[in-house]
């Protein structure tokens, strides 16, 4: 079984600790200050424990509250010196193949494993 370790620093670009996986996100959002957090995935389980998690950010820990207000995890940051990331905005070429994967499929796909 194959495990991946993700790493984010919230601002405009990530790279894995590999530096084999590369990623860039246009959003929404805006963010005061970069944040660290060392493992993407058990973040992302974290967020998925609270129903309709709403994250506020403090100096070193972020508030993940969930919509009932019984639920509240304090989520401390890696520090950002420790984690791999780019120094500047990932430039990578043009896509050789492009093309949208819906849920519903990529759903039905995870059932075929």
């Amino acid at each position: 079984m194959a495990i991946l370790l993700f790493v984010l620093v919230i601002k405009s670009w990530t790279i894995s600790e590999a530096k084999n996986i590369l990623a860039e996100a246009e959003v929404a959002e805006t963010f005061d200050s970069i944040v660290g957090i060392y493992d993407l995935t058990e973040f992302l389980n974290m967020l998925g424990l609270v129903d309709t998690p709403r994250v506020r950010f403090e100096d070193s820990f972020m508030n993940i509250n969930g919509q009932s207000g019984r639920e509240l995890i304090k989520y401390y940051y890696a520090d950002t010196e420790m984690l791999t990331s780019p120094t500047k905005p990932i430039t990578m070429p043009d896509a050789d193949v492009w093309f949208d994967l819906d849920v519903s499929t990529l759903n039905a796909l995870k059932t075929c494993g």
